[in-house]
């Protein structure tokens, strides 16, 4: 994991230095923020903001996202708050909501585990909810519940997944010791 990093930051070393890097995954990251909060009010109006604002409240007061190594669960919980912002009430994204939960899952994981791997399944499950309420034909409370089961479920197999891919290929490439001999 670290070393995929550090080779994805130092191909970036060599077109940008630290303060422009960091100031590139900070546009990302606020690109992303403004969208999802525009879409959010569009859909749900301002009192659809109050779990997502003080998501990243509490997230901000870690003070974990401005840092590049582990502000990648901000990335992730952002990019998935969008496609559920975008899609969420699509009859596609109902048709494949679990392995999108899935692919959220195996990227939590892969790039920031165990940094705040719930805040990457709990806001786009809770504005899956929301938006669940304002379509025309909701769900029953069962069937939400079974979705939102399923849709955990899955995330988890993609992180657990994800772990176990991990563990395999540094056993093949490092080898049992640990010290790559």
């Amino acid at each position: 994991y670290w070393m995929l990093c550090v080779g994805f930051l130092r191909i970036l070393f060599t077109f940008l230095n630290a303060g422009e890097l960091r100031f590139l995954f900070w546009m990302i990251v606020a690109t992303l923020f403004l969208y999802v909060v525009y879409k959010i009010t569009v859909l749900l109006g301002w009192r659809g903001l109050v779990p997502f604002g003080l998501a990243l409240l509490m997230r901000s007061l870690l003070l974990q996202t401005a840092s590049i190594s582990t502000g990648s669960d901000v990335l992730i919980f952002l990019l998935a708050m969008a496609v559920v912002a975008t899609y969420g009430q699509s009859s596609w994204f109902r048709k494949y909501r679990c392995l999108f939960y899935l692919a959220v899952g195996s990227l939590s994981f892969a790039l920031g585990p165990l940094v705040a791997p719930l805040l990457t399944i709990a806001m786009p499950m809770i504005l899956e909810i929301s938006l669940n309420e304002k379509r025309e034909a909701p769900e029953s409370e069962r069937q939400l519940f079974i979705s939102a089961l399923a849709g955990g479920l899955f995330w988890l197999a993609g992180y657990v997944g994800s772990m176990m891919i991990k563990g395999v290929l540094s056993e093949l490439f490092v080898g049992s010791t640990g010290d790559g001999q």
